[in-house]
């Protein structure tokens, strides 16, 4: 890694268009993504520290069984060599005894030669405290942040919807867990998918850790207009213009019809009320029409 580079992370939210928006900057050729959700921090600074530990190193050596047969008759592609290199150096990095700086950003910075611009792009960081963001703004001369927020119950939903998409529900069955887990969200203060919306938090977080000329926030509501796309190529200071297809969507979350009935959507906006609150006086005409429907 040289000095000359930025250092980029996005933050999330988790379903406010992170892996859209990593699609479009990986594209750019200023800017170099290792992987686009690392989850470094939250392992090495985060309450459960296993679960990606474990992942990476489940995703390693899945790699190098597919990959075996091609490798011992001399047949892997340089495409295929890289995916098992970056998957066993992301599982060496979230090990105890490799977490430090300088091996995060060595980890960054393989195979980045020319580019300006190292990213990270891990929603999960958006429940990080602001003492870990410092540490993540002290990495390099020049850090910068982009945090994208979606409205709060619109998140909850979709992040239920692709929940229920991993674990194979059935149509019938989304409502059901939907209720469930609506009444563990109204019941307990600390439940991931509340805090996942509680963007008051992150924000004053990163306001005690984080430069405002580093830092920018989107909505997820704007992120596919041309006026955004600009925004986001000022903020990094790129030289060439940034890709920016917006009728593509990663990760779309299938289901989309389902949108909560009118109670359980009632029950979450009162639940969230401080977070609009916020938000509305901070960014004032800026916040999006659906937030205020």
């Amino acid at each position: 890694m040289t000095k000359e580079q930025t250092i980029l992370f996005g933050i999330g939210a988790q379903k406010a268009g992170t892996s859209w928006l990593h699609h479009q900057l990986s594209q750019h050729p200023e800017i170099h993504f290792s992987l686009k959700e690392v989850h470094y921090w939250d392992t090495v600074r985060g309450p459960q520290p296993a679960p990606f530990r474990i992942r990476s190193d489940l995703e390693a050596e899945a790699l190098k069984r597919r990959f075996r047969l091609r490798q011992s008759l001399g047949l892997m592609s340089e495409g295929q060599r890289r995916k098992v290199a970056v998957k066993t150096s992301w599982a060496k990095l979230l090990r105890p005894i490799e977490q430090d700086s300088d091996h995060y950003k060595e980890f960054l910075a393989a195979g980045s030669e020319g580019k300006k611009i190292i990213g990270d792009i891990t929603p999960l960081y958006a429940l990080l405290s602001s003492s870990t963001f410092s540490e993540m703004a002290e990495l390099a001369d020049d850090v910068r942040f982009i945090f994208i927020m979606r409205d709060p119950v619109d998140r909850i939903i979709s992040g239920i919807r692709h929940f229920s998409r991993r674990v194979d529900l059935t149509e019938a069955d989304v409502y059901d867990h939907l209720d469930r887990l609506i009444k563990d969200i109204l019941a307990d203060d600390h439940n991931v998918n509340l805090l996942r919306s509680r963007y008051e938090t992150t924000l004053k977080a990163l306001d005690r850790a984080v430069a405002p000329d580093r830092l920018l926030v989107l909505f997820y509501e704007d992120l596919f207009s041309e006026q955004t796309r600009i925004a986001v190529q000022d903020f990094l200071g790129l030289q060439s213009e940034l890709p920016w297809e917006t009728e593509r969507r990663q990760n779309p979350a299938k289901g989309a019809s389902f949108s909560g009935s009118d109670a359980q959507r009632r029950d979450l906006r009162e639940r969230l009320d401080p977070t609009y609150r916020y938000v509305r006086e901070r960014f004032g005409d800026a916040v999006p029409q659906r937030w205020l429907a």
